[in-house]
């Protein structure tokens, strides 16, 4: 529920804090998921530095044996998410 409520309220920065930590610090690829579509949700109101810390968040989560992982459904959301804070040049 918490998590569902998190997207509702998705319009800006001010829950940055918690799809950040919820993204670094879930406890099962569904909450990832959904924390990581929460942030989605929050680009549009995100300054430069919550996109960077959003950004350094997601790719800690995407190293090598972390919990995203390529080929799943949270990689793919995780691209796109980086990819519109960082669009190819």
């Amino acid at each position: 529920m918490g998590l569902a409520l998190l997207q509702a309220l998705a319009a800006g920065s001010r829950y940055l804090d918690v799809a950040v930590q919820a993204i670094t610090g879930a406890l099962s690829a569904f909450e990832q998921y959904h924390a990581l579509r929460a942030a989605q949700g929050m680009l549009p109101a995100l300054d430069t530095q919550h996109r960077r810390r959003l950004a350094a968040a997601i790719q800690s989560q995407r190293e090598e044996g972390g919990p995203i992982r390529a080929g799943t459904d949270r990689w793919a959301l995780s691209e796109r998410i980086l990819a519109s804070i960082s669009p190819p040049t």
